[in-house]
């Protein structure tokens, strides 16, 4: 049984690319539902991290005494039309990114880093100097939500609207709306037209 196993993994060392630009190597793996989808981008965007080759990003507050970083790529981005969104940021919709909580480091700034959560789902970050806000953490989900107005050199590819039931602004981009969120994340995964 040990020789066999040895045989399956000197194959796929054999199979593994070469060291892309002399920096990492991309896993070769094969597909597990729950290791593909969660557990996998988790390692490579942590291996990317310590290995220092993934895109890094810079943002801040309003006033600029919170600095931080967010590294890798967003798990998820799109648009919040929930009303407990729209009420924080004082706008008809936020746009967001989601990222793992990994991703994202402060570099300045953390004492004054306030918090507030209205819900145990989300709990909502500011800076107590200027008022600006920074990030939403997501614990139910792990993931955090950097708003994607803080992080300007990002591409802000959204791919979907959720909580569009509660829509005050009806925008016609050809996104999925979600009713609510998608069934993954324990929403309803029901989609509404434009």
């Amino acid at each position: 049984m040990q020789r066999a196993l040895r045989q399956v993994a000197m194959e796929r060392r054999r199979r593994e690319p070469q060291w892309r630009s002399g920096v990492h190597r991309s896993l070769q793996l094969e597909p597990l539902p729950l290791f593909s989808t969660m557990v996998l981008p988790l390692l490579h965007v942590t291996l990317e991290i310590a290995m220092g080759t993934a895109d890094r990003y810079d943002g801040s507050c309003f006033c600029g005494e919170v600095k931080f970083e967010v590294t890798g790529d967003p798990v998820a981005m799109g648009y919040c039309h929930c009303e407990s969104c729209r009420h924080w940021s004082a706008g008809p919709v936020n746009a967001f990114t989601l990222w793992n909580p990994q991703a994202l480091k402060i570099t300045a700034g953390e004492a004054s880093i306030g918090t507030y959560h209205k819900t145990d789902s989300s709990y909502r970050k500011w800076c107590t100097k200027c008022g600006g806000h920074l990030f939403t953490d997501h614990p139910a989900w792990n993931l955090v939500d950097v708003y994607a107005a803080l992080i300007p050199k990002l591409r802000f590819e959204p791919g979907v609207h959720v909580h569009y039931r509660e829509t005050v602004l009806r925008i016609h981009d050809g996104k999925p709306k979600m009713k609510d969120i998608p069934a993954e994340m324990g929403g309803s995964g029901v989609a509404l037209p434009e």
